[in-house]
């Protein structure tokens, strides 16, 4: 694979990643981000969000004060959490999937 093909890749997966993040994400983080955005989801896709079960759930939105999602069914908008800037929302989903990962290592284990 040529630099030029595995760029476009990189480029195609960063649009699937970022669907549901209405922030701008800039630089080289920007892949990282976008990635652990879209882990995110399908964590809370997977495990459920508090007494809300994954199969519940329709759409997470990555906002630039928060993290919303939308029940299948309903219109409105449910918010997970809310942050004062982006910072401390990546830095949340980033706590949040590396938690994940180590719970389903030791499952491995």
């Amino acid at each position: 694979m040529s630099i030029q093909e595995f760029d476009k890749q990189m480029e195609r997966q960063f649009k699937i990643n970022k669907e549901n993040i209405t922030f701008s994400l800039r630089g080289d983080a920007k892949y990282f981000d976008a990635e652990q955005c879209k882990t995110f989801e399908n964590n809370i896709k997977a495990n459920g969000w508090h007494r809300i079960k994954g199969e519940d759930i329709d759409y997470l939105s990555f906002e630039k004060l928060g993290i919303y999602l939308i029940k299948k069914g309903h219109t409105g908008y449910h918010s997970m959490e809310r942050f004062s800037n982006t910072n401390q929302l990546k830095g949340f989903v980033q706590g949040y999937n590396s938690a994940v990962f180590m719970q389903t290592k030791k499952a491995w284990a």
